[in-house]
Parts: C-alpha cells; sequence; structure tokens
C-alpha cells in the first residue's frame, strides 16, 4: 500500500463451511474523511500479488458500495466471487462462474473469537444521539487504528452515517424524511415491531463475532418491543437533554452495564460529575456536521469497557 490511498487491501483466509476460503480484507487507514472516488483509476496498483484468480474470493471489510463494485470487476476472472454481510455473518454470491455456486448462495463463515462489546445508545429524541455514535465511532478509530468498530442503526428514523457524512445539510434532510419508516404508527405495528427489533437483535449477535465494539443506536423511545436488542448487548450509554429521562432509560437498561451518562447541552462543555458507577458529565455540542469528535474522558472510558470486558 501506498500512502496516497486511504486504504488498505490485503489476502486473509477465512473459515468457511466449504473450508478455508481466499479474503480480499479491505481495511480503512483514515476514517476523517470519506474515501474520494479520484482512488479508482489507479486502485488496481495496490491489489496484492497473491490475490489468486484461480480461486474464489470473499470481499470483507467496510468501504463504500461503489469500492466493492469496482473490486468486484477487477476479481471477474475468479470461479465465484462473493460479498460479506456483517449482519447475517455469510458471504453472498454476487457473481459466479462455476455450476456449484449460483448468485445469490450464501457461504457461512465460522468465526473463533470471543465476541466484541455491545454498547447500546439510548435518550429521548434531539439529544444527540446519531451525532455522538458517528463521532464516537471516529473517536476510537483514531485513537487506536487496531479496533473494529461498528454502528449498528437499530431505528426507523431513516438516519444513517451517510446523513451525517453528506455536505448538502437540506439533501440529507430530505434523504432522511424519505428513507422514514414510521411503523409504530401501522395497524399491524405489533407484529412489525417484534420482526423489526427481533431481525437488529440477531444481527447485533453476529457482528458482535466480528467486530471489537458494536455501538447500538436504539432510537429515543424506551419501548418492551426492543428488550430482543437488550439481550444481545453488553453496556449502555445515556445521552438526554432531559434530567427527568435519565431515570427511564436506567430503569430500562438496568441488566445491562452503566458506562456513561451524558446530560446533552447546545453549548460547548465538558464537566464531569462525582459519580463513582460510571462516568457521568455534562457535555456538549451534538449538531450534525460540526461534531466529528468526543471528549477524550469519553474515549477512555468506553475503551476501558472493552479491555476489561
Amino acid at each position: 500500500m501506498t500512502s496516497e490511498f486511504p486504504l488498505q487491501l490485503d489476502v486473509i483466509q477465512l473459515e468457511t463451511e466449504l473450508g478455508i476460503c481466499q479474503t480480499l480484507a479491505i481495511t480503512l487507514t483514515e476514517r476523517t474523511d470519506l474515501i474520494p472516488t479520484s482512488v479508482l483509476p489507479n486502485l488496481k496498483s495496490i491489489i496484492p500479488e497473491d490475490l489468486d484468480f484461480s480461486q474464489g474470493v470473499i470481499l470483507f471489510g467496510m468501504s463504500p458500495i461503489w469500492l466493492y463494485g469496482f473490486l468486484v470487476e477487477c476479481c471477474r476472472n475468479a470461479p465465484w466471487i462473493a460479498c460479506y454481510d456483517v449482519r447475517t455473518r455469510m458471504a453472498v454470491v454476487v457473481k459466479s462462474n462455476i455450476q456449484t455456486l449460483a448468485v445469490g448462495d450464501t457461504i457461512s463463515i465460522i468465526f473463533n473469537r470471543t465476541p466484541g462489546i455491545a454498547i447500546l445508545i439510548g435518550g429521548p429524541p434531539d439529544s444527540g444521539k446519531s451525532v455522538f455514535s458517528y463521532a464516537l465511532r471516529r473517536s476510537l478509530f483514531e485513537k487506536d487504528k487496531r479496533l473494529k468498530v461498528f454502528i449498528q442503526r437499530a431505528n426507523w428514523d431513516g438516519e444513517g452515517n451517510w446523513v451525517l457524512e453528506m455536505s448538502d445539510r437540506q439533501k440529507a434532510n430530505e434523504l432522511k424524511e424519505a428513507n422514514t419508516r414510521r411503523i409504530h404508527l401501522l395497524e399491524n405495528r405489533e407484529k412489525i415491531m417484534r420482526n423489526y427489533f427481533g431481525f437488529h437483535a440477531k444481527a447485533i449477535k453476529n457482528i458482535r463475532d466480528v467486530m471489537d465494539i458494536v455501538l447500538v443506536d436504539v432510537g429515543g423511545m424506551v419501548q418492551d418491543e426492543k428488550k430482543p436488542i437488550l439481550e444481545e448487548c453488553s453496556h449502555y450509554i445515556i445521552i438526554s437533554r432531559s434530567q427527568e429521562k435519565v431515570g427511564e432509560w436506567h430503569d430500562f437498561c438496568r441488566s445491562l452495564n452503566p458506562a456513561i451518562v451524558i446530560h446533552s447541552v447546545l453549548e460547548e462543555k465538558l464537566v464531569r460529575l462525582e459519580n463513582e458507577d460510571y462516568l457521568e458529565v455534562v457535555a456538549g455540542r451534538w449538531v450534525t456536521g460540526e461534531t466529528v469528535r468526543v471528549p477524550d474522558i469519553i474515549v477512555d472510558k468506553v475503551l476501558e469497557c472493552y479491555r476489561k470486558y
């Protein structure tokens, strides 16, 4: 890899139900900005020489969809190509030149490792959960580039990392609104919500097998339907603009280990409060498009939870 590329490609081996499979691992080396599409014309120069196109290839790692598309094209002569889906812990075949594997087939990956931690991030609406979780992921990576951190958005407000990364705030808000699924307002909402949060609970379990830290944004409402998610988490963080709501979230998360309580404010501020049970701070401000990092005291606490677990 050369320094001009904000990513690294390595050939590793993953154990699967088919045996050991050749895998092209994608590692982002600079997560402070989006990967520029300008890297594409010269990206072939960092394809590892030991990538064997006489074998199948699994693409593995977090990267933009357009990069996956480019790598699929680069590997087109391989017998088959599959993309790893962290939520299902399977590789999905997207191209095949052989009869024994068809497009759409899945390949189970076998991981032998201690699961990472999953931190539920809760708090009332408009407290800064989405901004905080995104900034926390970036800050954790800057602190330790070996960490594998994943954000699981287990809510239906239509907001993903892309909302926080877009420079056009108006377009981002329009897309967010268009992708919001208000399933709690549907007639059959009870069944849909059980299935919805059951899916996310299973996804979190699978993601923990691969990632060191999973940040789980569960939205702004305390709901019994979210309890399956609690069962797959290990810790919790509360970020709240309302002091009255903190106790409600503590009660909801009582089966988990408390890590941090953030009393969210609109101004730039960081004050640590006296608390021996968990880290408690008054902190701000959490603004989309502006807040990209969290204070070191918060990052260090999350790392402490990970290392003790």
